[in-house]
Protein backbone atom coordinates (compact mmCIF):
# COMPACT_ATOMS: atom_id res chain seq x y z
CA UNK A 1 0.00 0.00 0.00
CA UNK A 2 2.87 2.36 0.80
CA UNK A 3 4.46 1.59 -2.57
CA UNK A 4 1.14 2.25 -4.32
CA UNK A 5 0.74 5.60 -2.55
CA UNK A 6 4.28 6.55 -3.58
CA UNK A 7 3.61 5.68 -7.22
CA UNK A 8 0.36 7.67 -7.25
CA UNK A 9 2.10 10.68 -5.68
CA UNK A 10 4.92 10.53 -8.26
CA UNK A 11 2.38 10.21 -11.06
CA UNK A 12 0.63 13.42 -9.95
CA UNK A 13 3.94 15.25 -9.45
CA UNK A 14 5.47 14.23 -12.80
CA UNK A 15 6.12 16.52 -15.72
CA UNK A 16 4.92 14.20 -18.48
CA UNK A 17 1.77 14.44 -20.56
CA UNK A 18 -0.06 11.93 -18.39
CA UNK A 19 0.79 13.79 -15.19
CA UNK A 20 -0.35 17.14 -16.62
CA UNK A 21 -3.62 15.62 -17.81
CA UNK A 22 -4.14 13.80 -14.53
CA UNK A 23 -3.57 16.87 -12.36
CA UNK A 24 -5.75 19.20 -14.40
CA UNK A 25 -8.52 16.80 -15.32
CA UNK A 26 -8.75 15.21 -11.87
CA UNK A 27 -9.22 18.62 -10.28
CA UNK A 28 -11.77 19.62 -12.91
CA UNK A 29 -13.42 16.22 -12.58
CA UNK A 30 -13.78 16.69 -8.82
CA UNK A 31 -15.30 20.13 -9.41
CA UNK A 32 -17.68 18.67 -11.99
CA UNK A 33 -18.72 15.84 -9.68
CA UNK A 34 -19.44 18.22 -6.81
CA UNK A 35 -21.10 20.78 -9.08
CA UNK A 36 -23.18 18.17 -10.88
CA UNK A 37 -24.33 16.75 -7.57
CA UNK A 38 -25.32 20.18 -6.26
CA UNK A 39 -27.03 21.19 -9.53
CA UNK A 40 -28.88 17.88 -9.68
CA UNK A 41 -30.21 18.31 -6.14
CA UNK A 42 -31.23 21.90 -6.89
CA UNK A 43 -33.17 20.78 -9.97
CA UNK A 44 -34.95 18.13 -7.92
CA UNK A 45 -35.70 20.79 -5.29
CA UNK A 46 -37.12 23.15 -7.95
CA UNK A 47 -39.15 20.38 -9.60
CA UNK A 48 -40.66 19.53 -6.20
CA UNK A 49 -41.48 23.14 -5.30
CA UNK A 50 -42.83 24.14 -8.71
CA UNK A 51 -45.85 22.60 -10.37
CA UNK A 52 -44.84 20.49 -13.36
CA UNK A 53 -46.26 23.13 -15.74
CA UNK A 54 -44.24 25.90 -14.03
CA UNK A 55 -41.10 23.75 -14.04
CA UNK A 56 -41.72 23.03 -17.72
CA UNK A 57 -41.85 26.78 -18.50
CA UNK A 58 -38.63 27.30 -16.51
CA UNK A 59 -36.78 24.53 -18.40
CA UNK A 60 -38.22 25.64 -21.74
CA UNK A 61 -37.19 29.29 -21.30
CA UNK A 62 -33.71 28.32 -20.08
CA UNK A 63 -33.26 26.21 -23.23
CA UNK A 64 -34.02 29.27 -25.36
CA UNK A 65 -31.68 31.48 -23.32
CA UNK A 66 -28.85 28.96 -23.73
CA UNK A 67 -29.43 29.10 -27.48
CA UNK A 68 -29.55 32.91 -27.65
CA UNK A 69 -26.35 33.26 -25.61
CA UNK A 70 -24.52 31.80 -28.61
CA UNK A 71 -25.57 34.77 -30.75
CA UNK A 72 -24.16 37.07 -28.09
CA UNK A 73 -20.81 35.27 -27.95
CA UNK A 74 -20.49 34.78 -31.74
CA UNK A 75 -17.76 32.18 -31.16
CA UNK A 76 -15.42 34.57 -29.33
CA UNK A 77 -15.21 32.29 -26.29
CA UNK A 78 -13.54 29.60 -28.42
CA UNK A 79 -11.29 32.21 -30.08
CA UNK A 80 -10.02 33.12 -26.59
CA UNK A 81 -9.29 29.46 -25.75
CA UNK A 82 -7.52 29.09 -29.12
CA UNK A 83 -5.28 32.18 -29.00
CA UNK A 84 -4.67 32.96 -25.31
CA UNK A 85 -2.23 30.02 -24.79
CA UNK A 86 -0.40 30.96 -28.00
CA UNK A 87 -0.11 34.66 -27.06
CA UNK A 88 0.98 33.76 -23.56
CA UNK A 89 3.65 31.35 -24.80
CA UNK A 90 4.96 33.86 -27.37
CA UNK A 91 4.70 36.75 -24.86
CA UNK A 92 2.41 38.74 -27.14
CA UNK A 93 0.84 40.64 -24.26
CA UNK A 94 -0.46 43.37 -26.59
CA UNK A 95 -2.53 40.90 -28.62
CA UNK A 96 -3.55 39.13 -25.40
CA UNK A 97 -5.05 42.34 -24.00
CA UNK A 98 -6.52 43.38 -27.33
CA UNK A 99 -8.33 40.07 -27.71
CA UNK A 100 -9.88 40.28 -24.24
CA UNK A 101 -10.93 43.92 -24.64
CA UNK A 102 -12.38 43.42 -28.11
CA UNK A 103 -14.26 40.26 -27.09
CA UNK A 104 -15.80 41.65 -23.90
CA UNK A 105 -16.86 44.88 -25.65
CA UNK A 106 -18.52 43.12 -28.57
CA UNK A 107 -20.30 40.54 -26.42
CA UNK A 108 -21.66 43.25 -24.09
CA UNK A 109 -23.19 45.11 -27.04
CA UNK A 110 -24.56 41.98 -28.72
CA UNK A 111 -26.07 40.74 -25.44
CA UNK A 112 -27.96 43.98 -24.85
CA UNK A 113 -29.39 43.98 -28.37
CA UNK A 114 -30.48 40.33 -28.20
CA UNK A 115 -32.10 40.79 -24.77
CA UNK A 116 -34.06 43.80 -26.02
CA UNK A 117 -35.15 41.87 -29.12
CA UNK A 118 -36.26 38.95 -26.94
CA UNK A 119 -38.49 41.22 -24.87
CA UNK A 120 -40.08 42.75 -28.00
CA UNK A 121 -40.64 39.39 -29.71
CA UNK A 122 -42.22 37.71 -26.68
CA UNK A 123 -44.44 40.78 -26.16
CA UNK A 124 -45.73 40.43 -29.72
CA UNK A 125 -46.42 36.72 -29.07
CA UNK A 126 -48.03 37.22 -25.66
CA UNK A 127 -51.47 36.14 -26.87
CA UNK A 128 -50.05 32.79 -28.02
CA UNK A 129 -47.56 31.94 -25.26
CA UNK A 130 -49.43 33.42 -22.30
CA UNK A 131 -48.47 36.11 -19.80
CA UNK A 132 -46.63 33.75 -17.43
CA UNK A 133 -44.28 32.50 -20.13
CA UNK A 134 -43.82 36.03 -21.49
CA UNK A 135 -42.81 37.45 -18.09
CA UNK A 136 -40.45 34.51 -17.52
CA UNK A 137 -38.77 35.35 -20.84
CA UNK A 138 -38.51 39.01 -19.80
CA UNK A 139 -36.77 38.10 -16.55
CA UNK A 140 -34.51 35.65 -18.40
CA UNK A 141 -33.49 38.46 -20.78
CA UNK A 142 -31.51 39.93 -17.86
CA UNK A 143 -29.76 36.61 -17.37
CA UNK A 144 -28.59 36.42 -21.00
CA UNK A 145 -25.73 39.00 -20.92
CA UNK A 146 -24.50 37.65 -17.57
CA UNK A 147 -24.18 34.14 -19.00
CA UNK A 148 -22.50 35.39 -22.19
CA UNK A 149 -19.83 37.39 -20.33
CA UNK A 150 -19.36 34.50 -17.88
CA UNK A 151 -18.49 32.24 -20.79
CA UNK A 152 -15.78 34.66 -21.98
CA UNK A 153 -14.32 34.87 -18.48
CA UNK A 154 -14.23 31.08 -18.21
CA UNK A 155 -12.50 30.82 -21.58
CA UNK A 156 -9.80 33.33 -20.56
CA UNK A 157 -8.99 31.37 -17.39
CA UNK A 158 -9.11 28.10 -19.29
CA UNK A 159 -6.74 29.43 -21.95
CA UNK A 160 -4.28 30.34 -19.18
CA UNK A 161 -4.70 26.75 -17.87
CA UNK A 162 -6.44 27.83 -14.66
CA UNK A 163 -9.06 25.24 -15.47
CA UNK A 164 -10.30 24.56 -11.94
CA UNK A 165 -10.56 28.25 -11.11
CA UNK A 166 -12.59 28.76 -14.28
CA UNK A 167 -15.06 26.07 -13.24
CA UNK A 168 -15.67 26.84 -9.55
CA UNK A 169 -17.85 30.01 -9.76
CA UNK A 170 -20.27 28.67 -12.35
CA UNK A 171 -20.22 24.98 -11.42
CA UNK A 172 -20.31 25.16 -7.61
CA UNK A 173 -20.94 28.69 -6.32
CA UNK A 174 -23.86 29.53 -8.61
CA UNK A 175 -26.00 26.40 -7.90
CA UNK A 176 -25.21 26.67 -4.19
CA UNK A 177 -26.44 30.27 -4.08
CA UNK A 178 -29.51 29.32 -6.13
CA UNK A 179 -30.30 26.56 -3.63
CA UNK A 180 -29.87 28.85 -0.63
CA UNK A 181 -32.03 31.60 -2.15
CA UNK A 182 -34.72 29.11 -3.15
CA UNK A 183 -34.73 27.69 0.38
CA UNK A 184 -35.03 31.14 1.95
CA UNK A 185 -37.93 32.05 -0.33
CA UNK A 186 -39.65 28.77 0.52
CA UNK A 187 -39.19 29.22 4.28
CA UNK A 188 -39.93 32.91 4.69
CA UNK A 189 -42.47 33.66 1.98
CA UNK A 190 -46.07 32.57 1.65
CA UNK A 191 -45.95 33.17 -2.11
CA UNK A 192 -46.24 30.05 -4.27
CA UNK A 193 -43.03 29.56 -6.23
CA UNK A 194 -43.42 30.13 -9.98
CA UNK A 195 -41.16 29.99 -13.01
CA UNK A 196 -40.72 33.78 -12.73
CA UNK A 197 -39.46 33.45 -9.15
CA UNK A 198 -37.11 30.61 -10.09
CA UNK A 199 -35.66 32.62 -12.99
CA UNK A 200 -35.22 35.72 -10.78
CA UNK A 201 -33.30 33.69 -8.21
CA UNK A 202 -31.17 32.28 -11.04
CA UNK A 203 -30.23 35.83 -12.04
CA UNK A 204 -29.17 36.69 -8.48
CA UNK A 205 -27.03 33.54 -8.25
CA UNK A 206 -25.46 34.12 -11.68
CA UNK A 207 -24.63 37.76 -10.81
CA UNK A 208 -22.82 36.82 -7.59
CA UNK A 209 -20.86 33.99 -9.23
CA UNK A 210 -19.96 36.29 -12.15
CA UNK A 211 -18.55 38.90 -9.75
CA UNK A 212 -16.44 36.26 -7.98
CA UNK A 213 -15.20 34.82 -11.27
CA UNK A 214 -14.29 38.26 -12.61
CA UNK A 215 -12.21 38.92 -9.49
CA UNK A 216 -10.38 35.60 -10.03
CA UNK A 217 -9.66 36.50 -13.65
CA UNK A 218 -8.09 39.85 -12.75
CA UNK A 219 -6.09 38.16 -10.01
CA UNK A 220 -4.61 35.59 -12.42
CA UNK A 221 -4.13 37.88 -15.41
CA UNK A 222 -0.37 38.27 -16.12
CA UNK A 223 1.01 41.63 -14.99
CA UNK A 224 2.37 42.24 -18.49
CA UNK A 225 -1.14 42.13 -19.93
CA UNK A 226 -2.35 44.84 -17.55
CA UNK A 227 0.23 47.37 -18.73
CA UNK A 228 0.44 46.38 -22.41
CA UNK A 229 -0.97 48.61 -25.13
CA UNK A 230 -3.70 46.58 -26.82
CA UNK A 231 -3.13 45.39 -30.36
CA UNK A 232 -5.91 43.94 -32.50
CA UNK A 233 -5.84 41.18 -35.09
CA UNK A 234 -9.55 41.42 -35.82
CA UNK A 235 -9.40 39.83 -39.26
CA UNK A 236 -7.78 36.65 -37.94
CA UNK A 237 -10.11 36.54 -34.92
CA UNK A 238 -13.13 37.03 -37.19
CA UNK A 239 -11.92 34.25 -39.47
CA UNK A 240 -11.91 31.96 -36.44
CA UNK A 241 -15.01 33.28 -34.65
CA UNK A 242 -17.55 33.00 -37.47
CA UNK A 243 -17.11 29.25 -38.04
CA UNK A 244 -17.03 28.77 -34.24
CA UNK A 245 -20.24 30.77 -33.88
CA UNK A 246 -21.86 28.53 -36.45
CA UNK A 247 -20.48 25.37 -34.81
CA UNK A 248 -21.59 26.44 -31.34
CA UNK A 249 -25.06 27.35 -32.59
CA UNK A 250 -25.52 24.09 -34.44
CA UNK A 251 -24.09 22.14 -31.51
CA UNK A 252 -26.53 23.73 -29.10
CA UNK A 253 -29.37 23.00 -31.50
CA UNK A 254 -28.30 19.38 -31.31
CA UNK A 255 -28.63 19.49 -27.52
CA UNK A 256 -31.55 21.89 -27.03
CA UNK A 257 -33.79 21.60 -30.10
CA UNK A 258 -35.43 18.46 -28.70
CA UNK A 259 -36.54 20.31 -25.54
CA UNK A 260 -37.58 23.41 -27.46
CA UNK A 261 -39.54 21.43 -30.06
CA UNK A 262 -41.21 19.25 -27.43
CA UNK A 263 -42.41 22.39 -25.66
CA UNK A 264 -43.62 23.90 -28.93
CA UNK A 265 -45.17 20.80 -30.56
CA UNK A 266 -46.54 19.04 -27.46
CA UNK A 267 -46.64 20.68 -24.00
CA UNK A 268 -44.25 22.24 -21.49
CA UNK A 269 -45.06 19.27 -19.22
CA UNK A 270 -43.39 16.88 -21.67
CA UNK A 271 -40.48 19.33 -21.92
CA UNK A 272 -40.16 19.19 -18.12
CA UNK A 273 -40.05 15.37 -18.00
CA UNK A 274 -37.69 15.14 -20.96
CA UNK A 275 -35.55 17.92 -19.51
CA UNK A 276 -35.09 15.83 -16.35
CA UNK A 277 -34.00 12.86 -18.47
CA UNK A 278 -31.55 15.07 -20.38
CA UNK A 279 -30.12 16.40 -17.12
CA UNK A 280 -29.56 12.89 -15.76
CA UNK A 281 -27.96 11.71 -19.02
CA UNK A 282 -25.81 14.83 -18.93
CA UNK A 283 -24.11 13.54 -15.79
CA UNK A 284 -22.19 11.20 -18.09
CA UNK A 285 -20.70 14.05 -20.11
CA UNK A 286 -18.93 15.88 -17.29
CA UNK A 287 -16.09 13.33 -17.53
CA UNK A 288 -15.61 14.36 -21.16
CA UNK A 289 -16.01 18.03 -20.23
CA UNK A 290 -13.49 17.77 -17.39
CA UNK A 291 -10.82 16.27 -19.63
CA UNK A 292 -11.55 18.56 -22.60
CA UNK A 293 -11.13 21.64 -20.40
CA UNK A 294 -7.36 21.00 -20.30
CA UNK A 295 -7.14 19.09 -23.59
CA UNK A 296 -8.39 22.03 -25.73
CA UNK A 297 -5.50 24.47 -25.07
CA UNK A 298 -2.97 21.59 -25.12
CA UNK A 299 -4.12 20.56 -28.62
CA UNK A 300 -3.40 24.09 -29.81
CA UNK A 301 0.08 24.10 -28.24
CA UNK A 302 1.11 20.69 -29.60
CA UNK A 303 -0.24 21.37 -33.08
CA UNK A 304 1.44 24.78 -33.38
CA UNK A 305 4.71 23.15 -32.27
CA UNK A 306 4.11 20.36 -34.87
CA UNK A 307 4.51 17.75 -32.13
CA UNK A 308 2.07 15.22 -33.60
CA UNK A 309 3.49 12.31 -31.61
CA UNK A 310 3.01 14.18 -28.35
CA UNK A 311 -0.47 15.21 -29.47
CA UNK A 312 -1.39 11.58 -30.19
CA UNK A 313 -0.12 10.42 -26.81
CA UNK A 314 -2.01 13.15 -24.97
CA UNK A 315 -5.25 12.47 -26.86
CA UNK A 316 -4.99 8.70 -26.30
CA UNK A 317 -4.47 9.07 -22.56
CA UNK A 318 -7.39 11.49 -22.37
CA UNK A 319 -9.63 9.21 -24.48
CA UNK A 320 -8.99 6.21 -22.24
CA UNK A 321 -9.96 8.11 -19.13
CA UNK A 322 -13.09 9.45 -20.84
CA UNK A 323 -14.09 6.02 -22.13
CA UNK A 324 -13.74 4.18 -18.81
CA UNK A 325 -15.67 6.83 -16.90
CA UNK A 326 -18.45 7.09 -19.50
CA UNK A 327 -19.12 3.36 -19.70
CA UNK A 328 -19.25 3.13 -15.90
CA UNK A 329 -21.64 6.09 -15.65
CA UNK A 330 -23.91 4.87 -18.47
CA UNK A 331 -24.34 1.49 -16.79
CA UNK A 332 -24.94 3.09 -13.38
CA UNK A 333 -27.50 5.60 -14.66
CA UNK A 334 -29.29 2.96 -16.70
CA UNK A 335 -29.65 0.88 -13.54
CA UNK A 336 -30.65 3.84 -11.32
CA UNK A 337 -32.56 5.83 -13.94
CA UNK A 338 -36.08 5.04 -12.72
CA UNK A 339 -35.13 5.92 -9.14
CA UNK A 340 -33.41 9.18 -10.14
CA UNK A 341 -36.35 10.31 -12.27
CA UNK A 342 -38.66 9.52 -9.37
CA UNK A 343 -36.79 12.02 -7.24
CA UNK A 344 -38.19 14.78 -9.46
CA UNK A 345 -41.71 13.38 -8.91
CA UNK A 346 -43.68 10.25 -9.78
CA UNK A 347 -44.89 11.80 -13.04
CA UNK A 348 -41.27 12.07 -14.24
CA UNK A 349 -40.75 8.27 -14.32
CA UNK A 350 -42.21 8.07 -17.82
CA UNK A 351 -38.90 9.56 -18.98
CA UNK A 352 -36.97 6.32 -18.31
CA UNK A 353 -36.98 5.00 -21.90
CA UNK A 354 -35.91 8.37 -23.39
CA UNK A 355 -33.15 8.44 -20.76
CA UNK A 356 -31.92 5.00 -21.83
CA UNK A 357 -31.79 6.11 -25.47
CA UNK A 358 -29.92 9.32 -24.55
CA UNK A 359 -27.30 7.27 -22.66
CA UNK A 360 -26.49 5.50 -25.95
CA UNK A 361 -25.70 8.90 -27.47
CA UNK A 362 -23.33 9.65 -24.57
CA UNK A 363 -21.55 6.31 -25.09
CA UNK A 364 -21.02 7.06 -28.80
CA UNK A 365 -19.49 10.45 -27.95
CA UNK A 366 -17.10 8.78 -25.49
CA UNK A 367 -15.96 6.21 -28.05
CA UNK A 368 -15.23 8.93 -30.65
CA UNK A 369 -13.14 10.97 -28.17
CA UNK A 370 -12.32 14.70 -28.39
CA UNK A 371 -12.98 14.88 -32.13
CA UNK A 372 -14.65 18.29 -32.02
CA UNK A 373 -11.76 20.06 -30.30
CA UNK A 374 -9.24 18.28 -32.53
CA UNK A 375 -10.96 19.66 -35.61
CA UNK A 376 -11.37 23.20 -34.25
CA UNK A 377 -7.98 23.65 -32.57
CA UNK A 378 -6.06 22.46 -35.64
CA UNK A 379 -7.56 24.91 -38.13
CA UNK A 380 -10.25 22.58 -39.53
CA UNK A 381 -13.12 24.59 -38.12
CA UNK A 382 -14.84 25.02 -41.50
CA UNK A 383 -15.06 21.28 -42.01
CA UNK A 384 -16.28 20.89 -38.43
CA UNK A 385 -18.91 23.57 -39.04
CA UNK A 386 -20.18 21.72 -42.11
CA UNK A 387 -20.48 18.46 -40.16
CA UNK A 388 -22.20 20.03 -37.15
CA UNK A 389 -24.52 22.04 -39.42
CA UNK A 390 -25.58 18.91 -41.30
CA UNK A 391 -26.20 17.11 -38.00
CA UNK A 392 -28.29 19.99 -36.65
CA UNK A 393 -30.48 19.99 -39.77
CA UNK A 394 -30.81 16.21 -39.42
CA UNK A 395 -31.73 16.58 -35.76
CA UNK A 396 -34.42 19.21 -36.37
CA UNK A 397 -35.88 17.19 -39.25
CA UNK A 398 -35.97 13.98 -37.24
CA UNK A 399 -37.52 15.80 -34.26
CA UNK A 400 -40.20 17.29 -36.49
CA UNK A 401 -41.06 13.83 -37.80
CA UNK A 402 -40.64 11.70 -34.68
CA UNK A 403 -42.00 13.96 -31.89
CA UNK A 404 -45.58 14.04 -33.24
CA UNK A 405 -45.43 10.23 -33.64
CA UNK A 406 -43.56 9.09 -30.52
CA UNK A 407 -43.28 12.13 -28.25
CA UNK A 408 -40.29 12.10 -25.88
CA UNK A 409 -39.04 8.76 -27.25
CA UNK A 410 -38.95 10.26 -30.75
CA UNK A 411 -36.96 13.26 -29.48
CA UNK A 412 -34.42 10.95 -27.81
CA UNK A 413 -34.06 8.83 -30.97
CA UNK A 414 -33.53 11.96 -33.10
CA UNK A 415 -30.84 13.27 -30.74
CA UNK A 416 -29.04 9.91 -30.59
CA UNK A 417 -28.97 9.43 -34.36
CA UNK A 418 -27.68 12.95 -35.05
CA UNK A 419 -25.10 12.73 -32.24
CA UNK A 420 -23.78 9.43 -33.60
CA UNK A 421 -23.63 10.92 -37.11
CA UNK A 422 -21.47 13.95 -36.30
CA UNK A 423 -19.13 12.03 -33.99
CA UNK A 424 -18.45 9.28 -36.54
CA UNK A 425 -18.02 11.72 -39.45
CA UNK A 426 -15.58 13.87 -37.44
CA UNK A 427 -13.74 10.73 -36.33
CA UNK A 428 -13.16 9.92 -39.99
CA UNK A 429 -11.96 13.46 -40.80
CA UNK A 430 -9.59 13.59 -37.80
CA UNK A 431 -7.91 10.38 -38.95
CA UNK A 432 -7.70 11.57 -42.54
CA UNK A 433 -6.79 15.25 -42.08
CA UNK A 434 -4.65 15.25 -38.91
CA UNK A 435 -3.49 11.62 -38.89
CA UNK A 436 -4.60 11.26 -35.25
CA UNK A 437 -6.59 8.40 -33.76
CA UNK A 438 -8.75 10.10 -31.10
CA UNK A 439 -10.31 6.92 -29.69
CA UNK A 440 -9.35 5.06 -26.52
CA UNK A 441 -8.20 2.12 -28.65
CA UNK A 442 -5.22 3.86 -30.27
CA UNK A 443 -1.83 2.24 -29.67
CA UNK A 444 0.11 4.18 -27.04
CA UNK A 445 3.75 4.60 -28.00
CA UNK A 446 6.51 5.26 -25.46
Amino acid sequence: MKSLNTRIRLLFQGSGIGAILLRASSGTFAIKVIGAGIAFLIQIWLARLLEISEYGVYVYVLAWISFLVLFAKVGLDVVIVRYVPVYKKNKRWDLFRGLLRDSFTKVSIYSFCISLSLILVTYSLSSKIGSNQMYTFWVAAILLPILALTSLRNSALQGMKHVIMAQVPETIIRPLILGVLTGLLFLYSDTKLTSIHAMSLNIAAATISFAIGTYLLFKKLPAEVRVASPEYNKQEWLKMSLPMFFIAGMNLLLHQSDIMMLGAILTTDSAAVYGAAVRIAGLVSFGLTAVNAIVAPMISEYYVAKNIQGLQRMITLAARGIFIFTIFMCCSLWFLGDFLLGLFGEEFKIGYLPLTILLIAQAVSAIAGSVGFLMVMTGNQKKAAAVIGSSAVMNITLNAVLIPLYGMIGAAIATTISTAFWNLVMLYHVKQKININPTAFARLKA
